[in-house]
């Protein structure tokens, strides 16, 4: 991580609580359900966290069509900013 921007993205996803365990739940992919059910958050804080990761590209979702069971992963960048938040 040496770019500005990625410790800018390092910053925002340490800063939320729900965004870091979120992400780092992310390492296969899983609806957003599933990731409250294994993290024991509300289900709108997952989808809050999940919206806000998908805006700074972070996570993608992979079934951008359906209603319901969407499922999401991380991205390249989301990888490479957890992998450093968990070295830390």
């Amino acid at each position: 991580m040496t770019t500005n921007n990625n410790w800018e993205l390092y910053a925002f996803v340490i800063s939320s609580g729900s965004r870091k365990k979120v992400l780092s739940e992310l390492d296969t992919p899983k609806t957003p359900s599933e990731i409250a059910k294994s993290l024991k958050l509300k289900l709108p804080h997952v989808s809050r966290a999940l919206s806000e990761l998908r805006y700074k590209r972070l996570v993608k979702c992979l079934t951008p069509r359906s209603r319901m069971g969407k499922l999401f992963q991380r991205t390249e960048a989301g990888a490479e900013v957890i992998d450093y938040v968990k070295k830390r």
